[in-house]
């Protein structure tokens, strides 16, 4: 359609929804049928609003480096930060996260949030997350950017007790593995 018109890619296969606008009161609505927030400008974005209403509604951001979101929005933190113009790059991220999400649901598991570049996902037992790790990795490993430059990732896991709340999950257990992904390496899976 006109996005495809628009930035010449096409991001047919991918859970991907582009909302017509809408009034500002429906702006909290909208924002919880969503999983990420993408705001892909060219042009600056003055206060950068909806991404700020974006995070606080606790929704990852994937933004251009066109001044004004990225103000707010920390590479790898609560968000990423792509290239102006660089639909490429864009559409390579959504296809990741969507194959991690893919691979999470195969083997019985959910994503609870993605967290910048990041996704934590639950699962019913530790075998199914061994095996979707693999998988992951695998899959993720066979990807490309638009220069040709392999696609990597990083995980941890451990099993154990969570507290799960609102949809969300917390404990002890997250916290390892939290740490285990930020130990592990490009294309390497910790578990304790």
């Amino acid at each position: 359609g006109e996005y495809v018109e628009e930035t010449g890619v096409d991001l047919a296969g991918l859970p991907v929804e582009v909302r017509d606008p809408f009034l500002p009161a429906d702006l909290a609505g909208s924002l919880a049928d969503h999983d990420v927030f993408v705001l892909p400008s060219v042009m600056r974005e003055t206060h950068s609003l909806a991404t700020r209403e974006a995070l606080t509604a606790g929704l990852p951001v994937i933004c251009t480096d066109t001044l004004g979101p990225e103000e707010v929005v920390t590479h790898g933190g609560n968000g990423l930060v792509v290239p102006a113009g660089d639909a490429e790059a864009l559409a390579t991220i959504g296809h990741a996260l969507d194959v991690i999400r893919q691979v999470c649901e195969e083997h019985g598991g959910r994503i609870v949030k993605t967290i910048g570049d990041e996704a934590m996902a639950i699962f019913p037992n530790a075998a199914n997350a061994a095996y979707a790790s693999i998988t992951m990795q695998t899959q993720v490993s066979g990807m490309k950017t638009s220069r040709g430059t392999p696609l990597s990732i990083h995980a941890g896991f451990h099993y154990g007790p969570v507290i799960e709340e609102s949809k969300d999950v917390f404990g002890d257990s997250v916290n390892l593995a939290a740490r285990l992904t930020s130990l592990a390496k490009a294309s390497q899976t910790l578990l304790s």
